[in-house]
């Protein structure tokens, strides 16, 4: 399994010299299977998936997985940029967690972002096949035969899910936009994540900043080291970065975090790591 990131950071994209090491684009990983039915599946939609689109469709892969976390701009505002739904010959399913009131992935592409006045063109103009599969946070799912998806409550405005990939002997997890606290299901968490071979893990803020920000549904890099820790995950990625932070101050955390754990590393834009 191959695991792609295409973008690392929070809330919103950023630019500049600031982050031109870490990269500024909003929530989106890859992950390629040797499994030739899912070959790649697509963690989140934010304008990292705009990258992403380029290459599928200059490798001409036309099935296409996107499991979506939940459902904040951040993570959703790629899609509209990313090139296979414009291509008539390609086919993509989505996953996504059923929220109350009715909300879904499908109602809210077709009745809020695909419309006016946020964009002209409405989806069901969309030329790509598309299908949405919705489940209930907590449920497992077989994608196919070899590849299991579970699913996990995380803390979070809204709600939103975390993720565990299983293929073959090598488990993948995603755990972003999660507020980590003892009070808020950490045996849960801790089973869920148990030995993973690489967890990627919400870190949006500092152990200081956190203190400020609680209740926004984001963690600290020192949570995300103790989950790991406690979980004997095998390595850790610093996900869902600020975009306040410029580079220095990154890889300053990313010191601090390997002298508590030194199989945990930044996630940078651009970069992957095989399990």
């Amino acid at each position: 399994m191959k695991i792609n990131f295409w973008g690392v950071r929070g809330s919103y994209p950023c630019w500049g010299k600031h982050c031109t090491q870490i990269g500024g684009q909003t929530s989106c990983v890859s992950a390629t299977l040797s499994n030739a039915q899912h070959n790649r599946i697509i963690f989140d939609m934010g304008t990292g998936i705009i990258d992403l689109g380029k290459e599928l469709l200059d490798q001409g892969i036309k099935h296409i997985t996107v499991i979506v976390s939940h459902f904040h701009l951040d993570h959703l505002m790629g899609l509209a940029f990313f090139k296979p739904i414009w291509d008539e010959g390609t086919t993509i399913t989505f996953y996504s967690p059923h929220l109350s009131k009715g909300l879904d992935l499908e109602t809210i592409l077709k009745t809020k972002l695909f419309c006016p006045p946020l964009f002209p063109i409405p989806f069901n103009e969309v030329p790509a096949t598309c299908y949405f599969k919705t489940f209930q946070t907590g449920d497992s799912l077989n994608l196919s035969k070899d590849i299991t998806l579970k699913t996990l409550n995380l803390n979070h405005p809204g709600c939103a899910t975390g993720y565990r990939l299983e293929h073959g002997n090598k488990a993948f997890c995603y755990i972003t936009d999660h507020e980590h606290s003892a009070e808020f299901n950490e045996d849960q968490m801790l089973r869920f994540v148990q030995k993973a071979d690489l967890m990627v893990f919400d870190t949006m803020f500092t152990p200081e900043d956190s203190k400020t920000y609680v209740t926004w549904g984001h963690s600290s890099w020192q949570s995300a080291v103790d989950v790991a820790q406690k979980a004997a995950v095998k390595r850790l990625a610093l996900f869902h970065i600020n975009p306040d932070y410029d580079d220095d101050k990154l890889l300053k955390i990313e010191k601090e975090a390997q002298a508590l754990f030194p199989c945990s590393f930044l996630a940078r834009e651009g970069s992957s790591i095989d399990i």
